[in-house]
């Protein structure tokens, strides 16, 4: 790997790693002053979704990891429950993945509303098994629009993903690759 490949893997994982910091912040505390208490999307779950899809096993695992180092502090959620609801979504991503898949972002998109659901579940038996004191309800209302809202905003942040990945040169793996590259 030669010093431009690697400066520019570098970029890819740096805009990726802004856009969990901006998409997070947005979430956390500008939503609140725009849409009041009506619940918000979980932008960071279309990044991994992203990632899992259109990178290889290792590459993901690395990004789930960042994920949940960047989105911590944003949330009420301890590190080591973010951690391993994130590779526990991870490997549900890459199950579906090798089972289920077809080119474009209805692909994401499915993906990301089928993750939206389970991330409150695997939440849930996460902190049942790693907190002193777990969750003792799901809000199926809130849980239910973050998943529509999420997976309504997809297409447009699928497009920004791959601009990101045109502009820094990166190829997806064989069975990923698209037209949209």
């Amino acid at each position: 790997m030669n010093a431009k490949t690697l400066s520019l893997a570098f970029l890819n994982y740096a805009l990726f790693a802004l856009l969990i910091l901006v998409f997070t912040g947005f979430q956390t505390s500008l939503w609140m002053y725009v849409m009041g208490y009506f619940p918000s999307p979980q932008f960071w779950l279309s990044i991994l979704v992203f990632w899992s899809i259109y990178r290889s096993p290792k590459e993901s695992l690395i990004m789930a990891y960042l994920i949940s180092l960047l989105v911590a502090p944003f949330s009420a959620i301890p590190l080591k429950t973010l951690l391993m609801v994130h590779f526990c979504l991870f490997f549900l991503i890459f199950f579906i993945r090798h089972r289920i898949y077809w080119e474009g972002v209805t692909f994401m998109m499915f993906l990301t509303f089928w993750i939206c659901l389970a991330f409150p579940f695997i939440h849930f038996l996460m902190s049942f098994i790693l907190e002193p004191s777990p969750l003792h309800k799901i809000e199926f209302f809130d849980w239910t629009l973050r998943a529509i809202l999420t997976t309504l905003l997809t297409p447009p942040l699928f497009y920004l993903y791959v601009f990101i990945d045109r502009m820094t040169k990166k190829r997806w793996p064989t069975e990923a690759r698209s037209q949209a590259l």
